[in-house]
C-alpha cells in the first residue's frame, strides 16, 4: 500500500459510462488521483491518501497544514533516499533536487558557453592571441574561460 500527502491544487469530476469519476491533483505534482466515490475533496485541502495506485484509493484523510509540513519534512529529511522512478513521489523529489542544484547547473552551463566563446575566438587570430610558451598559453586560456564564465553568470 502506498501513501501520498499534499495540498490539493485541482479537482475534477466527470461522467464515465454509468458512474461518476472524482479526480484531484496535488500542487507541484503531475499525478492525478481518482476515486469512484465522492471523497468530498476541495481545492486547498491538505490530504493523506492511501491506496494501491493513484487510481485505486482505499483511504482519503484530511490533515492539517502542520501535519502536511511534517510529512513533507520527513520525506525531505532522508536525502540519500531516492524514490523509485515508478513512484509518484519521484517527480516531486526530482523537482526539489533540481531546484537545490540550480546554481551548479547555471555555473556549469556558463562554463560550457564560455569555453565555446573562447574556442570561437581562437579560430580568428586577429581577435585573440596567446602567449609565446605553452605554459603561458594554458594559463591565458584558463583565465579567459574563467573571466567569460564570470561575466555570463552576472545577471
Amino acid at each position: 500500500m502506498l501513501t501520498w500527502t499534499g495540498k490539493v491544487s485541482k479537482t475534477n469530476e466527470r461522467d464515465w459510462g454509468t458512474k461518476k469519476i472524482y479526480s484531484w491533483q496535488f500542487g507541484g505534482s503531475p499525478l492525478w488521483f481518482r476515486a469512484e466515490e465522492d471523497p468530498k475533496v476541495e481545492e486547498g485541502d491538505c490530504l493523506s491518501i492511501s491506496g494501491d495506485s493513484p487510481n485505486k484509493i482505499n483511504k482519503v484523510e484530511k490533515i492539517s497544514e502542520v501535519a502536511l509540513k511534517t510529512a513533507v519534512a520527513k520525506q525531505a529529511a532522508a536525502p540519500g533516499e531516492v524514490p523509485p522512478t515508478s513512484s509518484p513521489d519521484y517527480w516531486r523529489w526530482k523537482q526539489m533536487h533540481d531546484m537545490e542544484r540550480q546554481e551548479y547547473y547555471d555555473w556549469r552551463d556558463a562554463r560550457a558557453d564560455a569555453t565555446r566563446v573562447v574556442c570561437a575566438a581562437l579560430t580568428q587570430p586577429e581577435v585573440l592571441t596567446l602567449g609565446p610558451t605553452k605554459g603561458k598559453r594554458l594559463d591565458i586560456l584558463v583565465g579567459m574561460i574563467r573571466q567569460v564564465t564570470t561575466q555570463l553568470m552576472e545577471k
